[in-house]
């Protein structure tokens, strides 16, 4: 037994971090935060500093110092941002390379009034916003081909199906504007979505505020965010930001889904409704009478995936307490 303690503090280490887990946490981890948060990592820097200036709880000539060295490693290659038993994660990291390059012991004090919880719910918040903008951007994008679609067939006669039976005469525009009505609302659901999203946690610290004499509004407001998270443990602590875009995510997958479906089957030669493009097809290797429209295919696994994934985060939360 005592043997078996001993390779095993041999192979793990007698100290934090073991090895396992730095290979199963503590590096994915980084890696993750320096691939998706880093560059809001350095705005928050930026924000909070300018903030702790203005405030004169941070010299002017101190910020400067430290504001220029952080332009220095803002400008570093990513990947020479590597993990390290040193930095437990990219936040130390970061504030180590900060002062290395303003080799001074004063850039600690860019932490005045804040702590790595509301950076890190803050840094969530923006890049979460960032893909909500970017989602919208290519749904427009989508909508306005439907609405396209469904002005160049307003007169294009379909059969109307209930129950997958053919019931009533309309038309293919008049079916693609109702799929567009849809995507309206799904719009309506990001702005929603972003307009949630879109609060400021800096300055809530760790939980409870700080004692220091911080401008939250000023940070939030250079931050891009609307107004602020009023009730420090809310804005540390919620996390029902997560479940909006989830949410979100949720309903407009299993709408685009159906429609998705509906045109998979007017692919078909059976219905014989919609022909894909050439670019979007594959041929069977045996049959050369195939034309396989894996491009819609791909979309629906798409859909589902995404459904999967997003359902996903109320799996992770739904028992996760508030401390």
């Amino acid at each position: 037994m005592k043997q078996n303690k001993e390779e095993f503090i041999k192979s793990e280490g007698a100290d934090f971090p073991g090895k396992t887990y730095v290979d199963c946490v503590l590096q994915h981890v980084f890696n993750f935060q320096r691939n998706y948060l880093l560059k809001d990592m350095f705005q928050v820097h930026k924000a909070h500093i300018t903030m702790l200036m203005e405030e004169n709880l941070m010299k002017k000539e101190e910020g400067k110092v430290i504001l220029h060295a952080l332009k220095k490693v803002e400008g570093m290659p990513e990947e020479q941002l590597l993990y390290t038993e040193q930095h437990e994660d990219l936040f130390f990291l970061v504030e180590h390379l900060i002062s290395q390059e303003a080799k001074s012991d004063f850039v600690s004090n860019m932490h005045i009034g804040r702590s790595r919880n509301d950076m890190g719910v803050t840094m969530y918040r923006m890049s979460l916003r960032r893909y909500v903008l970017r989602l919208m951007e290519h749904h427009l994008l989508l909508q306005e081909s439907m609405l396209q679609l469904a002005s160049d067939h307003k007169e294009t006669i379909m059969p109307a199906y209930t129950h997958t039976q053919p019931a009533q005469p309309t038309t293919f525009g008049h079916y693609t504007l109702a799929i567009y009505d849809t995507m309206q609302r799904d719009l309506e659901r990001m702005k929603k979505t972003y307009k949630l999203l879109n609060q400021s946690p800096m300055g809530a610290a760790a939980l409870s505020t700080t004692s220091f004499q911080i401008k939250r509004e000023r940070v939030a407001d250079l931050l891009g965010f609307t107004n602020v998270i009023e009730n420090s443990y809310d804005a540390v602590a919620g996390a029902d930001y997560l479940l909006e875009v989830s949410s979100l995510l949720m309903v407009m997958m299993t709408n685009t889904s159906r429609w998705i479906h509906d045109f998979l089957l007017l692919a078909t030669k059976e219905y014989d409704g919609i022909t894909v493009a050439k670019p979007y097809v594959q041929i069977s290797s045996i049959m050369p009478q195939k034309r396989n429209p894996v491009s819609i295919e791909h979309a629906r696994a798409i859909t589902s995936s995404a459904l999967g994934e997003a359902f996903t985060v109320f799996q992770m939360i739904h028992n996760t307490p508030f401390w």
